[in-house]
């Protein structure tokens, strides 16, 4: 099955979508059109909590509903979902690309940056997020092939895209703070947006649990950005990877999710 989406309402969908990210994808380009400083920001990503193998879609624990019951005659439900299904793994790749080249903006930013202190915790979040997004894509990739679907491919839906101006102009580490919520945030919406639309139920389970995950890592990101929170004593790079715990909010497979973690605040 061709991974091309030929439905005229999906496209609109999908566009929607990755429209949402650009800002986020703009990280990509740091300012520089140059192919090597691209990949330099995205090896930079390759750490964090969330780099294991993603958790297999086909089941879950404690009751969740990972398998589909099918059609009313008892046909498996497959195709229906397979375009909102790569939608959203089309936003999962954008969020990918960017992170790792912002972990590279933020890392180059001078001291004479506002947030230049914080750089390497702000660092520590966003490399931690984007293996949680990576861990997304998996379990999003495996759902698509399980129902003979072609994943489509992460390099072509970052070539894609032409960067903000503003974030060119400005590539402060609180620029890449605001275009990284901003994007989040709309990736949280669209996921809820998609998530009525799918027919499967171990679908809707799945976008469920990563929806959660995208709202957390926008509210962490708008925290830092409004100046509602700033970092405490016990944030450090050694304890970034605990900021949003888990990539899931239920266990995805092998995946955990926050009913797995953290443990009791009050105990």
């Amino acid at each position: 099955m061709s991974s091309k989406i030929e439905n005229p309402s999906m496209k609109r969908e999908l566009t929607g979508v990755l429209a949402a990210t650009l800002g986020l994808v703009a990280i990509a380009c740091g300012g520089d059109d140059d192919d090597d400083n691209q990949g330099s920001g995205g090896s930079s990503g390759s750490a964090g909590k969330g780099s294991g193998t993603a958790g297999k879609t086909g089941s879950g624990d404690g009751g969740s509903p990972m398998t589909g019951e099918g059609g009313a005659d008892g046909a498996p439900l497959t195709d229906a979902d397979i375009e909102p299904l790569n939608a959203l793994l089309a936003a999962e790749y954008n969020a990918i690309t960017a992170y790792g080249a912002g972990a590279g903006l933020i890392s180059g930013a001078p001291d004479t940056d506002p947030l230049f202190a914080l750089a390497d915790v702000i660092l520590g979040i966003a490399v931690d997020f984007q293996a949680q997004h990576k861990l997304h894509a998996e379990a999003l990739v495996e759902a698509i092939e399980g129902l003979g679907g072609t994943p489509v491919g992460e390099q072509d839906i970052a070539d894609a895209f032409v960067p903000p101006q503003a974030l060119l102009d400005n590539p402060s580490i609180s620029n890449v703070l605001k275009y990284a919520a901003g994007a989040e945030r709309a990736a949280a919406v669209a996921y809820n947006q998609v998530l009525a639309g799918l027919e499967d139920a171990k679908h809707r389970f799945l976008a469920a649990s990563i929806e959660g995950d995208e709202s957390q890592h926008f509210i962490v990101l708008a925290a830092l950005v409004l100046g509602l929170a700033d970092p405490g004593p016990n944030l450090s790079t050694d304890t970034a990877v605990d900021v949003v715990p888990e990539a899931f909010v239920s266990q995805v497979g092998d995946a955990p999710g926050l009913e797995t973690a953290p443990a009791d605040y009050f105990a």
